[in-house]
Protein backbone atom coordinates (compact mmCIF):
# COMPACT_ATOMS: atom_id res chain seq x y z
CA UNK A 1 0.00 0.00 0.00
CA UNK A 2 2.66 2.39 0.73
CA UNK A 3 6.53 2.51 -0.07
CA UNK A 4 7.45 3.63 3.71
CA UNK A 5 10.70 3.09 4.19
CA UNK A 6 13.74 3.87 7.61
CA UNK A 7 16.63 5.97 5.36
CA UNK A 8 19.51 7.03 7.41
CA UNK A 9 21.01 10.88 5.90
CA UNK A 10 24.18 11.86 6.78
CA UNK A 11 23.93 15.58 7.60
CA UNK A 12 27.37 16.79 7.67
CA UNK A 13 26.75 19.56 10.35
CA UNK A 14 24.10 17.32 12.24
CA UNK A 15 25.78 14.09 12.07
CA UNK A 16 23.58 10.64 10.90
CA UNK A 17 20.28 11.10 11.15
CA UNK A 18 17.23 8.31 10.43
CA UNK A 19 14.26 9.18 8.74
CA UNK A 20 10.76 7.26 8.13
CA UNK A 21 10.16 8.10 4.76
CA UNK A 22 6.83 7.54 3.36
CA UNK A 23 5.47 7.93 -0.61
CA UNK A 24 2.04 6.97 -1.27
CA UNK A 25 -0.47 5.72 -4.07
CA UNK A 26 -3.04 7.92 -5.19
CA UNK A 27 -5.99 8.27 -3.17
CA UNK A 28 -4.23 7.26 -0.07
CA UNK A 29 -2.94 9.70 2.86
CA UNK A 30 -0.18 9.72 5.47
CA UNK A 31 -1.08 8.80 8.97
CA UNK A 32 1.33 8.30 11.90
CA UNK A 33 3.84 7.19 9.02
CA UNK A 34 1.86 4.63 7.25
CA UNK A 35 -0.34 5.21 4.19
CA UNK A 36 -3.94 4.82 4.65
CA UNK A 37 -6.91 5.19 2.21
CA UNK A 38 -9.32 7.99 1.86
CA UNK A 39 -12.21 7.81 3.68
CA UNK A 40 -15.29 7.34 0.95
CA UNK A 41 -16.06 10.60 -1.26
CA UNK A 42 -12.53 11.89 -0.65
CA UNK A 43 -9.57 11.74 -2.54
CA UNK A 44 -5.71 12.42 -2.61
CA UNK A 45 -3.22 13.19 -5.42
CA UNK A 46 -0.65 10.22 -6.04
CA UNK A 47 3.05 10.89 -4.70
CA UNK A 48 2.53 12.25 -0.97
CA UNK A 49 5.92 11.88 0.44
CA UNK A 50 6.37 12.96 4.43
CA UNK A 51 9.24 11.91 7.16
CA UNK A 52 7.28 13.56 9.87
CA UNK A 53 3.85 14.85 8.97
CA UNK A 54 0.20 13.36 8.58
CA UNK A 55 -1.58 14.29 4.90
CA UNK A 56 -5.43 14.61 4.24
CA UNK A 57 -7.25 13.82 1.51
CA UNK A 58 -9.69 16.05 -0.46
CA UNK A 59 -13.06 16.20 0.03
CA UNK A 60 -14.69 15.23 -3.88
CA UNK A 61 -17.52 17.86 -4.37
CA UNK A 62 -20.19 16.85 -7.42
CA UNK A 63 -20.77 19.37 -10.22
CA UNK A 64 -23.84 20.47 -11.30
CA UNK A 65 -26.23 18.68 -11.73
CA UNK A 66 -24.89 15.39 -10.40
CA UNK A 67 -25.63 13.93 -6.70
CA UNK A 68 -24.23 11.83 -4.61
CA UNK A 69 -25.31 8.19 -4.00
CA UNK A 70 -23.16 5.74 -1.78
CA UNK A 71 -20.02 8.29 -2.02
CA UNK A 72 -20.01 8.80 -5.38
CA UNK A 73 -21.27 12.01 -7.81
CA UNK A 74 -23.60 10.30 -10.44
CA UNK A 75 -25.31 12.23 -13.14
CA UNK A 76 -29.02 13.08 -12.80
CA UNK A 77 -31.27 11.89 -14.74
CA UNK A 78 -32.82 13.72 -17.50
CA UNK A 79 -35.16 15.73 -16.64
CA UNK A 80 -34.07 16.35 -13.25
CA UNK A 81 -31.31 18.85 -12.16
CA UNK A 82 -28.87 19.85 -8.95
CA UNK A 83 -26.75 22.39 -7.95
CA UNK A 84 -23.23 21.95 -7.63
CA UNK A 85 -21.48 21.38 -4.20
CA UNK A 86 -22.79 18.44 -3.04
CA UNK A 87 -19.73 16.54 -0.72
CA UNK A 88 -19.48 12.87 -1.62
CA UNK A 89 -18.55 12.13 1.84
CA UNK A 90 -21.65 13.12 3.36
CA UNK A 91 -25.31 11.45 2.73
CA UNK A 92 -26.92 10.64 -0.23
CA UNK A 93 -28.66 13.29 -1.94
CA UNK A 94 -30.97 14.05 -4.69
CA UNK A 95 -31.81 15.70 -8.22
CA UNK A 96 -34.71 18.08 -8.12
CA UNK A 97 -37.74 17.39 -11.45
CA UNK A 98 -37.99 20.19 -13.46
CA UNK A 99 -41.31 21.88 -13.21
CA UNK A 100 -42.45 23.31 -16.65
CA UNK A 101 -43.81 27.00 -16.84
CA UNK A 102 -46.94 27.90 -18.53
CA UNK A 103 -47.23 27.95 -21.95
CA UNK A 104 -44.82 25.08 -22.02
CA UNK A 105 -45.33 21.16 -22.34
CA UNK A 106 -42.17 17.87 -22.06
CA UNK A 107 -40.76 16.87 -24.95
CA UNK A 108 -37.69 14.35 -24.42
CA UNK A 109 -37.43 15.41 -20.87
CA UNK A 110 -37.07 19.05 -22.15
CA UNK A 111 -40.00 21.86 -21.01
CA UNK A 112 -40.31 23.24 -24.60
CA UNK A 113 -42.57 26.33 -25.84
CA UNK A 114 -45.83 25.83 -27.30
CA UNK A 115 -46.27 27.73 -30.41
CA UNK A 116 -48.74 30.62 -30.96
CA UNK A 117 -52.04 28.70 -31.33
CA UNK A 118 -51.70 26.15 -27.85
CA UNK A 119 -51.17 26.69 -24.54
CA UNK A 120 -50.59 24.85 -21.25
CA UNK A 121 -50.96 25.07 -17.67
CA UNK A 122 -47.46 25.04 -15.86
CA UNK A 123 -46.59 22.01 -13.81
CA UNK A 124 -45.42 19.48 -16.18
CA UNK A 125 -42.66 17.07 -14.84
CA UNK A 126 -40.01 17.15 -16.94
CA UNK A 127 -38.57 13.80 -15.81
CA UNK A 128 -41.95 12.06 -16.96
CA UNK A 129 -43.48 11.18 -20.24
CA UNK A 130 -44.08 13.70 -22.83
CA UNK A 131 -46.50 16.11 -22.39
CA UNK A 132 -48.54 18.32 -25.26
CA UNK A 133 -50.09 21.86 -25.47
CA UNK A 134 -53.44 22.47 -26.29
CA UNK A 135 -55.09 24.19 -28.46
CA UNK A 136 -56.61 27.43 -27.96
CA UNK A 137 -60.55 27.13 -26.47
CA UNK A 138 -62.89 30.12 -28.72
CA UNK A 139 -65.57 30.36 -26.33
CA UNK A 140 -65.73 27.47 -24.94
CA UNK A 141 -65.73 25.26 -28.17
CA UNK A 142 -64.22 22.05 -28.81
CA UNK A 143 -60.97 21.37 -30.50
CA UNK A 144 -62.94 20.17 -33.68
CA UNK A 145 -64.93 23.22 -33.73
CA UNK A 146 -61.20 25.52 -33.30
CA UNK A 147 -60.34 23.54 -36.35
CA UNK A 148 -62.71 23.75 -38.24
CA UNK A 149 -63.25 27.71 -37.31
CA UNK A 150 -59.33 27.96 -37.97
CA UNK A 151 -59.73 26.09 -41.64
CA UNK A 152 -62.98 27.81 -42.81
CA UNK A 153 -61.22 31.33 -41.75
CA UNK A 154 -58.15 30.03 -43.85
CA UNK A 155 -60.43 29.23 -46.48
CA UNK A 156 -62.39 33.02 -46.53
CA UNK A 157 -59.34 34.87 -46.44
CA UNK A 158 -57.85 32.74 -49.31
CA UNK A 159 -60.86 33.70 -51.44
CA UNK A 160 -60.89 37.50 -50.47
CA UNK A 161 -56.97 37.62 -51.34
CA UNK A 162 -57.78 36.22 -54.75
CA UNK A 163 -60.98 38.28 -55.30
CA UNK A 164 -58.53 41.27 -55.08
Amino acid sequence: MCGCRLRARNRWLYGLRREHICRCKGSDLITAGTCTACAAGSTNAAGDVSTTSTTTCDTTACAANEYVSSNACTACAAGTTNAAGDEATGANTACDKTTCAADQYVKSNVCTECDGTTINMAGDDASGADTECDLVSVSGASHSVVKATTMISFLVFGFLALAI
